[in-house]
């Protein structure tokens, strides 16, 4: 009884750290809503990166990610990225992702905790991509080897790195698609299946 109390108070915990992370995602939308579209052939479609701020009240001064699932080539897709800020290292759609930074903290829009860190934009040359039900999701970076950690994190106005949750995108949702988050360490699955 004791060992059900405790998992049941420890998922709860997970539950209210997942509802209270700070997260970047992609969305169709700049209201950071739609969170999957629809790509047709020789017409560009804009996916947005998005970030939503719980913890974070002063802004941000950086942000690391990556984009994974994308499975873009120049025989399926044109790309370009245009970013909030000219200080960019590297390429999202890359397993080494991007680093953004700002010179002065960027703030969310009066009444909102989203900030509006960038357009990929998708000009579809081949057709059936994406796939139906692709998806793509905000995830760490993947450093080559004896470049550092991994990160999925957001740079609060002490330039403290901060750890977010990476939301995930559906390309051509066929039907009842989810859009989810991917948790950061604090509060992944593999550490509750440890505890066994």
């Amino acid at each position: 009884m004791k060992r059900i109390l405790f998992l049941s108070l420890l998922l709860l915990s997970l539950v209210a750290c997942q509802a209270s992370a700070n997260l970047i995602g992609l969305f169709a939308d700049m209201d950071g809503t739609l969170c999957s579209a629809d790509f047709a052939l020789y017409a560009n479609t804009d996916v947005r990166v998005i970030a939503h701020l719980t913890t974070i009240t002063a802004g941000i001064t950086a942000a690391e990610f990556r984009i994974d699932g994308v499975g873009v080539t120049a025989g399926n897709a044109i790309v370009s990225a245009v970013w909030q800020t000219p200080l960019v290292i590297g390429d999202a759609l890359t397993p080494q992702g991007v680093a953004l930074a700002w010179t002065e903290p960027y703030l969310p829009g009066e009444g909102t905790s989203f900030i509006f860190l960038g357009t990929y934009q998708f000009f579809t040359i081949a057709g059936g991509w994406p796939t139906a039900d692709s998806v793509w999701c905000i995830a760490e970076t993947i450093p080559d080897e004896g470049a550092g950690d991994p990160k999925l994190v957001l740079v609060d106005d002490s330039f403290e790195e901060i750890p977010a949750d990476g939301w995930c995108f559906i390309a051509h949702c066929t039907s009842g698609c989810l859009c989810t988050t991917i948790p950061t360490e604090e509060s992944s699955w593999g550490q509750i299946k440890a505890m066994y």
